[in-house]
């Protein structure tokens, strides 16, 4: 009887388990950022494009730090307050583009070399020789 009463509370409790409420993920972005950087490497301009994967349904929230949103695969609208973000999805994944005014994750160092001589990269526009660039990124 004892045998059969563990099995029984052992099948009870996979099956409570199986039944259970648990969370589901609703939301899963894929980020791209964009960045044109002049000939130093500082930064001239960035834009971001999201990707939200729509698991959830009618509407999906996010978060942004982007300014001039725009949906670029799509007609979806959205609200925003703050940095919040709330789209109505249509059942459909939501594209959405900015510009990105904050510092990026990674500062990138630039530096020339003419002949083996590190130069200003003025010093080599129009010169012949062995052209050598060192690109430096590091975290920020």
């Amino acid at each position: 009887m004892k045998k059969i009463f563990k099995k029984l509370l052992a099948y009870t409790l996979i099956l409570g388990e199986l039944f259970q409420a648990t969370g589901v993920y609703a939301l899963t972005k894929e980020e791209t950022i964009y960045a044109k950087l002049n000939e130093t490497g500082e930064l001239k301009s960035a834009s971001v494009t999201e990707h939200l994967y729509n698991y959830s349904g009618k509407t999906i929230g996010d978060k942004t730090s982007l300014d001039s949103i725009k949906n670029i695969n799509g007609n979806e609208t959205f609200k925003q307050n703050d940095n919040n973000l709330v789209w109505e999805t249509n059942g459909n994944d939501i594209y959405y583009q900015g510009t990105y005014t904050k510092n990026l994750p990674i500062s990138l160092d630039v530096k020339y070399y003419l002949n083996g001589e590190e130069k200003n990269v003025n010093d080599i526009l129009g010169k012949d020789g062995k052209i050598k660039i060192v690109l430096t990124y590091k975290k920020r």
